[in-house]
């Protein structure tokens, strides 16, 4: 459980989304009639942006598609000690597309990318990525609102931590829901939950990341201005296991 701080920015400005900080506490000692106890695990959104600038940029529909190719040089491939490293060279080519489409109070996104990695020198590391992000923006009502979201997301496991340089790949697997009922004004009752599930190619060894599954709730209140910066004030309650 945790305190964690919420900015929102207006979804219309270039470049911005929303920015997401997370705070830890500990536990304190009741005080009182007052158990702080109970206190641990709200989260308390003390930050709105205000942007006096607005952009009017209307959102984007139908399909796009992008090709190309990237390097990327590594100097310490293994992340070894001084006189073990390892240099190398990768080029990954890529193709990704996007689509989107509105029926009416729906909207629905949906995005693919496959990367193929190709090592100069170790190429017993070579791969190819998966990717892909599903998205839609439900509406029972205009003031009844929510998201159904999944993503499948594929990489090389990071050699920190991992003494060896065998391939590993790490798929990562999340499923969210979230709903918001406008009550009056800019007030708004939120909900949500998430699923998180990770996997390593490799098992049986230690990684920087190793498996695991983990489970997100979170409910409270939302105050919405007309700016589109928001305040946000939520339980938050979390589980899992690692592997």
């Amino acid at each position: 459980r945790k305190l964690e701080g919420r900015i929102s920015l207006p979804p219309n400005l270039p470049e911005a989304k929303a920015l997401t900080l997370h705070f830890w506490i500990n536990p304190l000692v009741a005080v009182g009639i007052i158990n702080l106890k109970r206190l641990v695990g709200m989260g308390l959104i003390v930050l709105a942006v205000l942007a006096p600038w607005y952009v009017n940029a209307e959102e984007e529909y139908g399909l796009k598609w992008l090709v190309g190719s990237q390097l990327q040089h590594e100097d310490n491939l293994f992340l070894q000690s001084d006189g073990l490293q390892k240099s190398d060279s990768v080029v990954g080519t890529f193709a990704q597309g996007q689509y989107k489409k509105r029926y009416s109070l729906q909207k629905f996104e949906l995005k693919g990318k496959i990367v193929d990695y190709r090592y100069n020198t170790a190429d017993y590391l070579n791969y190819l990525a998966k990717d892909l992000d599903a998205k839609w923006s439900w509406a029972l009502t205009p003031d009844f609102t929510g998201t159904l979201s999944g993503s499948r997301q594929q990489a090389l496991n990071s050699f920190l931590d991992y003494n060896a340089s065998e391939r590993n790949l790490r798929n990562e697997r999340k499923d969210a829901l979230d709903m918001r009922w406008r009550i009056t004004g800019g007030w708004h009752l939120a909900a949500g939950g998430a699923r998180t599930a990770v996997r390593n190619a490799r098992n049986g060894e230690r990684f920087v990341e190793g498996d695991f599954s983990a489970n997100n709730y979170e409910y409270g209140a939302t105050y919405s201005f007309p700016s589109q910066s928001e305040i946000t004030l939520v339980q938050i309650s979390e589980s899992g296991e690692y592997r």
